[in-house]
C-alpha cells in the first residue's frame, strides 16, 4: 500500500520547570502546522514528510488513513491519503545495506 502525508494542524503543549519544588509550568494551546509525521510500528521508526509517497504494510496503512485533522476553516481532512499502486513511491531507502 502506498500512502502520502498531507500535513496537519496540531495543538501543542509544552511544560518546563520543576514540579517537585513548585516552579513547574505548562504552556498550552499553541497551534502549529506539521510537515513531518513520526510514528513507531513493529519496533521501527517511520518518518513521513509532507507531499511524499511511502510504501507501508496494510495494518499501518489503515491506521494512517484513519488519522484526521481540523483545518483553520474548521473542515475535517485526512492526514494521509492512499495512492493507487500504479503510482510511484518517492521514498528511497538509503539504509538498504543496513541489516537489523
Amino acid at each position: 500500500m502506498l500512502v502520502k502525508y498531507n500535513g496537519e494542524y496540531v495543538r501543542e503543549s509544552r511544560s518546563g520547570g520543576c514540579s517537585k519544588c513548585g516552579t513547574g509550568r505548562s504552556i498550552g494551546g499553541v497551534e502549529t502546522y506539521k510537515t513531518v509525521y513520526r510514528t513507531y510500528y513493529s519496533g521501527r521508526l517511520y518518518i513521513f514528510e509532507k507531499g511524499k509517497t511511502y510504501p507501508v504494510d496494510d495494518i499501518l496503512g489503515k491506521y494512517l488513513l484513519n488519522l484526521k485533522t481540523k483545518s483553520t476553516d474548521g473542515t475535517v481532512k485526512s492526514v494521509f491519503e492512499e495512492i493507487p499502486d500504479k503510482g510511484e513511491s518517492t521514498y528511497t531507502n538509503t539504509d538498504a545495506e543496513m541489516t537489523l
